[in-house]
This record gives structure tokens, sequence and C-alpha cells, in this order.
């Protein structure tokens, strides 16, 4: 029960942790197409979409569907920037942290090389590159990690964002060997 004697004389403090958990919370009770429409403001503004996307239309329904594959990574309607991006922008620069911890291991063309074969000779959808890439990672004894990560990167500049296999078959293969070529040139490879 309420008491004046439980009540402090300290500043109150507010915490953007909880805030964003908070806001977080919300969006995911929202349907996708909600959360594109709230979003678009802040993705025009960071330059994440090209100003002439506008709510309806085939071009609206893909950004709906990227919306719902970023699922409850965004935490604010802000953060969809971040995620949506890649989808419209292939990346001028890498993320500097995915370069030192991924693009700089030894061997990181040939595993690209690898990728990008398997890209171009594999049926272009998620189930079956998902397989192709296992399968190609066990032959060579190494992580799927070790085959993955290389390709994360050059399709989205850095290291987090929605499923690989996802990204590739949204971007569309043609893109996708497009970006795997620009990171091999970065790489050396």
């Amino acid at each position: 029960a309420f008491s004046a004697e439980r009540i402090s004389n300290t500043a109150a403090v507010f915490d953007y942790d909880k805030c964003r958990h908070i806001s977080g919370e919300h969006l995911r009770l929202l349907a996708p197409e909600e959360r594109a429409r709230r979003a678009l403001p802040c993705l025009h503004e960071a330059g994440a979409v090209p100003p002439t996307l506008v709510e309806g239309g085939g071009v609206w329904r893909r950004l709906v569907d990227i919306v719902g594959r970023i699922g409850d990574r965004a935490k604010l309607l802000a953060d969809y920037a971040f995620y949506v991006r890649p989808f419209y922008l292939a990346p001028e620069d890498y993320d500097p942290e995915a370069v030192k911890k991924v693009l700089g291991r030894e061997g990181v063309s040939a595993f690209l090389a690898e990728a990008r074969r398997l890209f171009e000779e594999t049926e272009f959808e998620h189930d079956a590159l998902e397989e192709a890439f296992r399968r190609r990672a066990e032959e060579l004894g190494a992580g799927l990690g070790r085959l993955v990560q290389p390709v994360r990167v050059a399709l989205t500049g850095g290291t987090v964002g929605i499923g690989l296999f996802e990204t590739a078959v949204l971007l569309g293969r043609e893109e996708t060997l497009a970006r795997i070529d620009a990171c091999l040139a970065f790489t050396g490879g």
C-alpha cells in the first residue's frame, strides 16, 4: 500500500535501456505493415530507402516483408534504417570491426569465392542455399560461420542482420553475386 514514508528524496532516474525495451515490446505487437508505415519517415530521413518509396504497391509489399523479417531486432522506429538499408543500398564500406574480425581472417577470399560459386550453382531458394552451404562447410571441415560470416559482411556491410539466406533471396542472385564480387575486390581475392 502507498505510504508517505516510502517516498524517496533522491532524484528519479530515466532508464534508456528500459525505455528501448518497452518500445520494442510495443513494436512487436504491431503487424509488419503498421511497423513499416510508422518507420517509413525514419527510413526516408536516414536515406535507407529511395525517396520515391511510398505506402502501397509492390515496392511497398517488399518493404513490409523485410520489416516483418526484422522481427523484434528493432527496438525503436529509427532502428529499422540499420536493418532495411542493405536491401536498398549496397555497402559503400564495411564495418571496421567486421573487417578486423571477419574479413581480416586468413583464407577469407577463398571462402568468399566458394560462397560465390554456391550462389551461382544452387537453386536460389532459402532451404536449398542453406543445405548447400552446410554441406560444403562440412566437406571443407570448417564451421558454417567461416563460410557465411564473410558473405554477411559482403551483403550487408556488417555482421548483424536477418538470416543470411533470407537476405540473399530478397536481394536476388545478381545483386548477391555483385556484392560478393565487390567484397572479393576489397579483400584482394
